[in-house]
């Protein structure tokens, strides 16, 4: 304290003699007057602002005893305050900036949400892109804008100069303009402001570069659009830390089979986020239903099976593993009923029922990605996505082979008229009608389509599924 208080006043060299109390209360009248700032407006500052000395520290610490001053002592310091301005006060604390309620808002109303919101994602713009949206954006990119018109009048054998018109250039005798858009084929070409959006879109399921490359293919194209691809997927965070390692050795296939709903193969994928799922994929199509269950017990797996075969018939062959809900009698007795032929796989090689463990890795994976809403919601759309990419092998989506047409997502909307796919025969010339009803007239050999009818093999119950 005494080196403290020699750096107050080093004239005073009494100071170093201190060790007590009682001489410092001998030498404090001495003590110069303290200035002590004041963030208040010298007009606000009251007049005999009370100030208790005993709450000043001269140098000690938080452990320095605290001694009461005599009352005739009140008035023993001197204070001169100092207005500050907000300008000069660079270090202000937080509370300084904290925002308060005024009289007529009442605080418990606000505990809901804060007062401020930051960074509100919901406010981002999350609409897909519709034709319209690249008819607006397509004059604002000059590549596109002038391939279109050599798309129009017509384009010149010449190389062009502009670098940017090599790849329209390249495939000149195949674009096509329809409606202000310019096509390559069947697929339309997006504006250079439109393809983040797009890509954001595409990657909105999840499904791994070949997946979204068979998407793509199906409806869009820009220059460089594979390259794109695979660099979202490779800077895509969820999609390289959920990435599956390269099979050790090369598997053997099942038997192929043509028909939809011929065989199929399930498992149970869980407790996943304590959620149980029953999965069943179709052999042909690859169609993919992720059902969830509450537990995975035998009259669960069979109520659930008996609402699949009402809806796409009855399969021939039914191969899972070696669970307790597909090797208990009560279902044994359910596959003779219906006339299904039951395969179940080696013990301990998972592998041999392959197709079903690689739709179970499809929705785990997906549903491990979820980052926000709830997942049935993810569930839906990693379905929706899975349905509506085509199949490398097949080049066909499991939902075109399924019912013969594909399915309508977001994506369509690009398309100007996404809810017509082919012209009305009304208006096709005269010499294609009866070729067509030719066409039609004739029986479908193609019976993959028709369900099988739900039998019995005795005579007790012959409707029963």
């Amino acid at each position: 304290m005494a080196d403290r208080i020699a750096e107050l006043n080093p004239k005073a060299e009494i100071y170093k003699d201190i060790q007590d109390y009682q001489e410092y209360q001998r030498i404090k009248y001495v003590i110069p007057a303290v200035e002590i700032p004041s963030y208040l407006p010298s007009e606000k500052i009251p007049s005999g602002l009370p100030v208790n000395r005993n709450q000043l520290s001269l140098g000690c610490g938080s452990n320095c005893q605290r001694r009461p001053a005599a009352e005739d002592d009140k008035n023993s310091f001197q204070y001169k305050i100092e207005y500050i301005k907000g300008t000069s006060n660079t270090e202000a604390d937080v509370l300084s900036r904290l925002p308060m309620f005024t009289p007529e808002q009442n605080p418990k109303e606000h505990d809901s949400e804060p007062v401020e919101m930051v960074l509100l994602m919901d406010a981002l713009d999350s609409s897909p892109v519709t034709s319209d949206d690249i008819r607006e954006s397509l004059p604002r990119d000059p590549a596109l804008r002038q391939a279109l018109d050599h798309t129009l009048q017509g384009w010149s054998e010449e190389t062009p100069k502009e670098m940017e018109l090599m790849p329209y250039w390249n495939y000149r005798y195949e674009l096509g303009a329809c409606e202000g858009l310019l096509f390559w084929g069947n697929r339309v070409i997006i504006p250079t402001n439109l393809i983040a959006k797009m890509l954001d879109e595409l990657h909105n399921s999840h499904q791994g570069i070949v997946g979204l490359k068979s998407v793509a293919r199906t409806l869009f194209w820009w220059p460089g659009l594979d390259k794109d691809i695979e660099e979202t997927v490779r800077r895509c965070n969820c999609c390289q830390s959920h990435a599956s390692m390269p099979p050790r050795t090369t598997p053997v296939n099942w038997p192929s089979t043509n028909q939809p709903w011929d065989r199929v193969h399930i498992d149970h994928l869980g407790p996943f986020e304590q959620n149980l799922y029953l999965i069943v994929v179709d052999a042909c199509t690859k169609w993919i239903e992720a059902i969830p269950v509450p537990n995975t017990s035998t009259r669960e797996t069979i109520k659930q099976l008996r609402c699949l075969f009402a809806r796409f018939g009855i399969p021939r062959t039914l191969v899972s593993d070696n669970g307790t809900g597909f090797t208990s009698e009560e279902f044994r007795q359910f596959m003779t009923r219906n006339g299904i032929h039951h395969l179940r796989t080696a013990p301990f090689h998972p592998s041999s029922n392959g197709l079903a463990e690689r739709a179970v890795q499809t929705i785990k994976t997906g549903l491990k990605k979820v980052q926000q809403g709830s997942i049935s919601q993810h569930l839906a759309e990693i379905l929706l996505g899975y349905r509506r990419t085509p199949i490398a092998s097949i080049g066909k989506s499991p939902f075109e082979m399924m019912f013969g047409h594909n399915i309508r997502s977001r994506l369509d909307l690009i398309l100007p008229n996404p809810g017509v796919s082919e012209p009305d025969i009304n208006t096709e010339p005269e010499e294609l009608i009866p070729q067509r009803q030719e066409v039609t007239s004739e029986p479908q050999s193609n019976q993959s389509r028709v369900p099988r009818l739900l039998h019995h093999l005795s005579s007790e119950s012959p409707q029963e599924i």
